[in-house]
């Protein structure tokens, strides 16, 4: 087991202040979709906009906040009796917590403190435990350089070490690449759309296909992430087809993240569960 659970922390308050509060977002977006129809005027669409707003404010500020106060001072009161490595590793997402809780203004701000809340749940539940080198594979078009980092800042914040690498040839990957997936502890491949001959099919970078493949074949744990705009058709080539992914959408990643963060950890337990069978077994 790699969870340790030292402190009696308020786990599941966390994790259910955090699904109620997208519970409050997903009314809130649906309420904006009013806004599409084209025949409504721009002073109705102000009044819907207004409106929504309020009642998340109303729900997630009024009926949530407090308890999200409540709960970072429990937390707060529990790190002074913890071990010093943990409180290292988790006192600066609780105060970044505290910080965007103090006063959120816009949907953004809740949809940040949601991801917050699961994030500082899972970190609380962890000992000091090693962090596994992870390598990602990912387009390296300037259109997806923003997603690519944030998916980056997700993967360090929930304890992996992350490095990625470029094949030389665009079709295939290089000897550099293999290198790094084999010194790796896993690998997560972040597929996003490419436009074949300027049209409006979308299609992922055949190395990605080739990286994974190679990964599989070298039986590392792996993560698979598809921006929605790709084809699902396209989604189904190569022995990927075979596995589950998670889909996201690059103009709205809260939602994505909160999906993803389970299978994160998932697989990083997987890696450290590895790793610690596989010195067992040396040892012996």
């Amino acid at each position: 087991m790699i969870h340790q659970y030292t402190m009696n922390y308020p786990l599941q308050e966390l994790e259910n202040i955090s699904r109620k509060l997208q519970e409050y977002l997903t009314e809130y977006r649906k309420e904006n979709d009013a806004m599409l129809d084209f025949n409504i005027t721009h002073e109705k669409k102000g009044e819907i906009i207004v409106n929504s707003m309020n009642n998340l404010k109303e729900k997630a500020g009024i009926e949530l906040l407090p308890n999200i106060h409540r709960v970072i001072g429990e937390i707060e009161a529990l790190l002074g009796r913890e071990d010093k490595t943990v409180v290292e590793r988790v006192l600066p997402l609780l105060t970044e917590l505290k910080r965007s809780a103090e006063s959120p203004v816009n949907s953004f701000d809740f949809s940040k403190i949601s991801a917050q809340l699961m994030l500082l749940a899972g970190h609380l539940t962890q000992g000091a435990v090693m962090k596994p080198k992870v390598f990602v594979g990912h387009s390296f078009s300037p259109a997806h350089v923003a997603t690519v980092q944030k998916f980056m800042e997700l993967f360090g914040l929930e304890g992996l070490d992350c490095y990625t690498g470029r094949s030389a040839r665009p079709m295939d990957i290089d000897e550099k690449v293999k290198l790094l997936i084999n010194q790796s502890d896993g690998v997560i491949i972040i597929f996003s759309p490419e436009k074949k001959n300027d049209s409006e099919y979308n299609e992922t970078p055949r190395w990605l296909d080739g990286e994974l493949n190679y990964s599989m074949g070298r039986d590392k744990p792996y993560l698979m992430f598809y921006d929605e705009r790709i084809d699902p058709n396209e989604r189904q080539k190569g022995l990927q087809g075979n596995f589950e992914y998670i889909a996201f959408d690059s103009k709205c990643l809260d939602r994505a993240f909160l999906m993803a963060i389970p299978y994160i950890r998932i697989f990083r337990d997987k890696i450290v569960t590895n790793q610690r069978d596989n010195g067992l077994s040396s040892s012996h």
